[in-house]
């Protein structure tokens, strides 16, 4: 059976309650939802499962006044990539 919830937070909770059994998340999201639940994050553990990583994307109308600032953002992930910032934001801990 498959139960929706309104968020990642609920979600966790729930599986620490034994309520679910599984959650399928990404772990920078999890984290994040956890950063003011240290108690929480201490009770749950991940494992990896027969799923596929999937990369993340950011989707952009052609409607949208952002588009006219496209190349920069560009150039500005590609900078990031380039100096190992995506790296470190992607595999690091949250802060609290």
């Amino acid at each position: 059976m498959v139960e929706e919830a309104p968020n990642i937070l609920s979600n966790l909770r729930r599986l620490d309650l034994g309520r679910i059994d599984v959650f399928l998340v990404n772990k920078p999201a999890a984290e994040f939802s956890m950063v003011e639940f240290p108690d929480l994050r201490q009770r749950l553990t991940y494992a990896d499962g027969p799923f596929e990583a999937l990369p993340f994307y950011i989707g952009l109308s052609k409607a949208s006044p952002v588009i006219f600032e496209l190349e920069r953002f560009n150039q500005a992930i590609a900078h990031m990539r380039d100096e190992g910032t995506l790296e470190r934001i992607f595999s690091a801990q949250p802060v609290p």
